[in-house]
């Protein structure tokens, strides 16, 4: 399957951007928003969205792969898990007249790409991470309180832990590995 790297995804928005004639939202996930917001090098097969998208950009899609020859599919993300209030936290990207694109935040993105496990989300986190560190008490708390409804889609909670801690040995090293292991204790209000 084809990949397109991060000048593609640019100029394909561009491109779609370039046939709409009023404003249109889009919010990307996954890969596709690694690469444009974060800087992530790995080539990605498609533009995954967060939920779906007007007529209008639909339209602007097809129109934008006859300009550009470029063949990128888009559409919502099959299965995708987010953090709590991710939306409140989303990132804008320039550059765009009618096209208003969206990007999860850094930490929502990389909490988003670790429920699966999959290696090349891991690569991507860790090119991330390299290009500009996360603070491991912010990782680890977001997850600890805005993760805590993904279930059964991805495997569990168990499952999600799991992927988490081995993200967390990846990025931190063996010792934040073994703190990340247990969920950090709620603190009860005792307050009468």
């Amino acid at each position: 399957m084809k990949t397109f790297d991060r000048a593609e995804l640019r100029a394909f928005l561009k491109a779609v951007d370039a046939n709409l004639d009023r404003s249109a939202k889009m919010l990307i996930i996954g890969g596709a928003a690694a690469s444009l917001r974060y800087g992530a090098t790995r080539k990605t097969q498609d533009i995954d969205t967060w939920g779906g998208f007007v007529r209008a950009v639909e339209n602007a899609v097809e129109k934008a792969r006859e300009a550009t020859g470029l063949d990128v599919p888009v559409a919502p993300a099959g299965v995708a898990e987010a953090p709590y209030h991710f939306e409140d936290r989303l990132v804008s990207l320039s550059g765009f007249r009618h096209l208003i694109v969206r990007v999860p935040d850094r930490y929502d993105l990389a909490l988003m790409k670790a429920t699966r496990g999959y290696q090349h989300d891991f690569d991507v986190i860790q090119e991330m991470h390299k290009r500009r560190p996360f603070q491991f008490a912010k990782l680890r708390n977001r997850f600890d309180t805005e993760m805590t409804h993904v279930t059964a889609k991805v495997g569990g909670q168990k499952e999600l832990r799991d992927n988490f801690v081995a993200l967390v040995e990846r990025l931190f090293g063996r010792k934040k590995a073994d703190e990340a292991r247990v969920p950090k204790a709620k603190k009860l209000d005792l307050r009468v």
